[in-house]
């Protein structure tokens, strides 16, 4: 516990403290549940996240820093442990009456001493606020694409409107314009044919780590999260969040994995989550197991298909590539991404060589 003035910092170790969600909930206007804020900051594959407090001499709380443990891996299988930043908050009162004090910094400096300890060498996430975060020595170089293929016209406009109740006009037509260019452009889909070579299988993550490798390269270029079963069962199975998930597989006739997509669908809305296949495997294969997707999702009601798209990585921009080549639109509208290296890396790991993708978030609706 370090004091400041009359501020104090507390790394907090018992996350089953319901004031901690409390003042989450208090701060946002939110009605995150307290099962959610455990499966997310206290059953993470890699522990129990590091949530640090400022409280006042009275005890009340002012503010808050989180970090989640995880792991990423490179093609080579070589491992470092990682930190993704949530639930980052300071009472705009409590910054008039302690001005003299930087609270987000006081927080953050005993949140990074916590890291160093449990052996977490890079910072990372996903946050539209990215003036605290710069002002810590955080980078932001990118951010997230916005793809949409509009399914039902009608139906996608009203969602995508829903998703800011403050849209004036103005937001209203570029809504419009939106779902009209992607409802012309999902024709594309149509001059997608042949059959899919191999056999599609579904909800099978046995060799998911493996071809997750694969898609890296068998080298040092490129990292990605290590999705093995336990992160898996954390991420898909057991995430509280309202949302229903598909693994698609597609499988040689020596039962090799060739290509997997992950969705996930809530009410009328679905998601591709990821996209990884061989390199050897031809790109139209990719694009007639799209097309097997869409035809899926046609049948559960979807009116629209989003994807969570970056420019960063090769890896990256050949999703985009492939997507659009499907039908999807992109809009240069997504949420910026920071990164800090705070540990002596022997490994050259940077924010452009990580693929990214939406199992790097938590999920929420």
């Amino acid at each position: 516990m370090f004091k400041n003035m009359e501020i104090c910092y507390q790394v907090l170790n018992d996350l089953n403290d319901e004031t901690i969600n409390g003042f989450y909930n208090s701060f946002h206007k939110s009605n995150r549940t307290s099962e959610e804020f455990k499966w997310e900051f206290c059953n993470s594959p890699k522990g129990k996240s590091i949530y640090v407090h400022a409280i006042t001499p009275q005890g009340k709380v002012v503010g808050a820093i989180s970090v989640i443990p995880l792991e990423m891996i490179n093609g080579l299988g070589e491992t470092l442990l990682t930190g993704k930043p949530e639930d980052t908050m300071v009472d705009i009162f409590a910054r008039l009456k302690y001005r003299k004090t930087d609270i987000l910094k006081e927080m953050y400096d005993l949140l990074e001493q916590e890291c160093k300890k449990i052996g977490i060498e890079v910072l990372w996430g996903f946050t539209y606020e990215i003036k605290p975060f710069l002002r810590l020595g955080f980078e932001t170089s990118f951010h997230s694409l916005q793809g949409t293929f509009v399914i039902k016209p009608f139906s996608a406009y009203n969602y995508l409107c829903s998703l800011n109740k403050n849209n004036r006009l103005k937001e209203k037509i570029k809504i419009a314009l939106l779902v009209a260019v992607s409802a012309v452009l999902k024709y594309r889909s149509f001059f997608i044919l042949g059959q899919i070579p191999g056999k599609v299988i579904f909800d099978d993550y046995a060799d998911h780590e493996d071809l997750l490798l694969k898609h890296l390269n068998r080298d040092q270029t490129c990292f990605c999260l290590n999705q093995n079963n336990e992160y898996l069962n954390w991420r898909i199975k057991i995430n509280p969040n309202k949302l229903s998930y598909q693994v698609v597989t597609l499988t040689n006739n020596k039962g090799e994995q060739e290509a997997e997509i992950i969705y996930s669908t809530h009410q009328n809305t679905a998601f591709i989550e990821q996209i990884i296949f061989l390199k050897t495997l031809n790109p139209k294969h990719v694009l007639r197991m799209l097309k097997y997707v869409e035809k899926n999702l046609k049948k559960e009601n979807i009116s629209l298909i989003r994807f969570m798209g970056f420019n960063s990585s090769l890896l990256n921009k050949k999703e985009i590539v492939l997507l659009k080549k499907f039908g999807f639109v992109f809009i240069n509208r997504g949420i910026p991404v920071v990164f800090k290296k705070i540990g002596n890396i022997p490994i050259d790991i940077t924010p452009n060589n990580i693929f990214l993708s939406r199992l790097y978030t938590q999920g929420n609706v």
